[in-house]
């Protein structure tokens, strides 16, 4: 008696776009012609739902894109899924599929403000549509995030059942070092996998990635990268560091793929999307027709904020110009400034003018803006004749106020700030240069770089934003050799003076004085055991990673052009005794003052105000 067999299940394809080479071939600087069709590039849905997968790009790699194609795709084949959205980018999937979208539109399936159970969803979302976690409006988007994912991996480890999670910005929820992450997504790394869970990371900047995490990826798609650091970080998925040069000089749009996605490296270009991307970057129009320039001051003197999407009336002439007729705006319901959205662009204001507003509105608002200002010194006089290098600013005053998370009245309702005005300064920023001993004899010098906060001396690192974490700012002011003995020194360990000044290789008497300063300063305590002074250190050592190689293109700034530079509040004396304490016969070999632009914006509401600063290049608010 015969028995029929069962065909094992077919595994549904992604089809993600073309291959441009592969293999040996992979070296080549040749690509497809805009309508020609090369062979596919698909790969098996269970690699993707249940596996490891990295998409790493900088701007403009089309990594966003990438990923929204990938989402069209497991939507296609009812592959359910999660994507945290930080930008707001994916809602467009809804135009052609089946898809939850929580966020706070007015056409989003659940709102944010209507308190959304986040645990009820994830106990829903193995057997619903995908869902697209928009967190780009949402307060407290992290804890958000961390919520659903613990709810999620409970639920689908009951159930093991296969399930995505895409993380877009993998580096502000996973960071390498330094800011807030979020433990659920180790474990879902780590754990995930046997329960049915895969994960897909999507950065910018690998380097800033968990290592941890990025290196259980074993699927693959890396575009363009440009940073030394990030080059250098996806090194280990390259058994030929000489693909990494071709990384530079990548299309938007073009990929290598790697690991579980190609059984050999292939160079890869994705296909067109079918839904519309809310990432896209805005194009010029240059066949607008632009309204002249008599309309364009009459509304200025009249008031009426462009901003605000008064539609001006265009023509095709300058009749009106010329004849020297009266120029009024349309009248149109727009014209009315919509609640909430008044601003007005306005220099920063000075520490001054700050506490100025404090004493009419109260002891709140004097705190919230002598915070905001009071650590700066402004340069004044005139600037008019030196030349001031620093990084302009890549986005414009008047997109300030969108930038901005507003809070509300209430946590979840209730009146929204207004955005009263805003202003651009610069922030100096110092880069050192350390000429240090390399190599592992340390038998040559070589100039490695940090960079520095020129007003707190906090160290400054430039991934999605300005960020500054804690540095040189609690030793500058000292002497080499008392950086040295704070080195020697433990934070949970008694050292007696003979044992620092042997460590510290000084003699007992001097190393009696610098301890004698140290403790002055509160950097070291001391107890007394029996006839001899024990001490402990009060301080953190800062640990600082030195780059091979500055990064920063630098512009000549105008000052006249009506923003404010804050003064440098720290000296290259100062900074040259750390070195020379933190590193073994090492010394500072450049100190170069930059500029970085950041704008500060004013929000009130009701009889609060408080202030924000906004990256100038990069639009992402930073916390000071």
């Amino acid at each position: 008696m015969s028995t029929l067999s069962v065909p094992p299940p077919v595994v549904p394809k992604l089809n993600l776009g073309a291959i441009l080479s592969k293999g040996i071939d992979v070296y080549s600087s040749s690509f497809l012609d805009e309508n020609e069709e090369g062979e596919p590039f698909s790969t098996n849905a269970d690699i993707i739902a249940t596996g490891r997968t990295c998409v790493i790009g900088s701007s403009g790699s089309g990594k966003s894109y990438t990923v929204g194609v990938i989402c069209e795709e497991l939507c296609k084949n009812k592959i359910p899924f999660v994507i945290i959205d930080i930008e707001g980018e994916y809602s467009g999937l809804k135009e052609k599929y089946e898809a939850i979208w929580v966020g706070e539109d007015e056409k989003s399936d659940l709102r944010w403000s209507k308190n959304v159970e986040l645990n009820l969803l994830a106990g829903y979302a193995p057997d619903c549509p995908p869902i697209i976690l928009d967190v780009s409006e949402a307060s407290r988007p992290k804890e958000k995030v961390s919520q659903f994912l613990i709810a999620l991996y409970k639920e689908i480890s009951e159930r093991r059942t296969p399930y995505l999670v895409i993380l877009e910005e993998a580096d502000r929820f996973s960071p390498q070092t330094g800011g807030e992450r979020l433990p659920i997504f180790d474990e879902i790394a780590r754990r995930g996998r046997k329960r049915g869970l895969g994960l897909m990371l999507c950065t910018q900047r690998p380097s800033l990635v968990d290592k941890n995490i990025l290196s259980q990826c074993s699927n693959q798609l890396i575009g363009k990268l440009v940073i030394r650091n990030d080059l250098n970080s996806v090194a280990q998925f390259f058994s030929d560091r000489s693909i990494l040069n071709q990384l530079t000089a990548l299309k938007s749009g073009e990929f290598f793929a790697l690991g579980g996605l190609a059984t050999e490296p292939e160079k890869v270009k994705i296909r067109t999307r079918e839904t519309r991307h809310g990432g896209i970057t805005p194009q010029l129009n240059l066949t607008a027709v632009q309204p002249p320039v008599g309309k364009i001051l009459a509304l200025i003197q009249s008031g009426t904020p462009s901003s605000l999407g008064v539609q001006l009336e265009q023509t095709t002439d300058f009749e009106t110009e010329d004849k020297g007729s009266e120029v009024k705006p349309p009248i149109s319901a727009e014209i009315i400034p919509a609640p909430g959205k008044k601003y007005q662009i306005e220099p920063v204001t000075t520490a001054q003018e700050i506490s100025k507003l404090g004493e009419e509105g109260g002891e709140k608002q004097r705190s919230d803006a002598t915070d905001a200002m009071n650590e700066f010194d402004w340069i004044s006089g005139d600037r008019k004749t030196d030349r001031i290098l620093g990084l302009a600013p890549m986005i414009e005053s008047e997109t300030v106020p969108k930038l901005v998370k507003l809070e509300r009245s209430y946590k979840l309702f209730g009146q929204r700030e207004n955005v009263m005005q805003v202003g651009l300064a610069f922030r100096p920023l110092v880069e050192v240069g350390v000429r240090i001993r390399a190599g592992v004899l340390k038998k040559k010098f070589e100039t490695k770089y940090f960079f520095v906060d020129g007003v707190s001396g906090k160290l400054v690192e430039s991934a999605d934003r300005l960020m500054f974490r804690s540095g040189i700012e609690r030793l500058l002011g000292l002497q080499e050799g008392q950086v040295t003995i704070l080195k020697v020194l433990q934070p949970d360990r008694d050292l007696t003076v003979i044992e620092i000044a042997s460590a510290a290789k000084g003699t007992e008497d001097e190393t009696r004085r610098l301890l004698k300063g140290l403790e002055s300063k509160r950097l070291v305590r001391s107890t007394r055991r029996g006839r001899n002074n024990m001490y402990r250190r009060l301080v953190d050592i800062p640990r600082i990673d030195l780059g091979v190689e500055p990064l920063l293109k630098l512009n000549e700034l105008n000052p006249t052009d009506g923003f404010k530079l804050a003064k440098l509040k720290i000296n290259e004396d100062q900074v040259r005794e750390v070195v020379k304490g933190l590193w073994n016969d090492a010394d500072v070999e450049s100190f170069k003052q930059i500029y970085y632009p950041v704008y500060l914006a004013e929000l009130s509401l009701n009889e609060r105000k408080r202030y924000v600063w906004i990256d100038g290049r990069t639009g992402k608010e930073i916390e000071m």
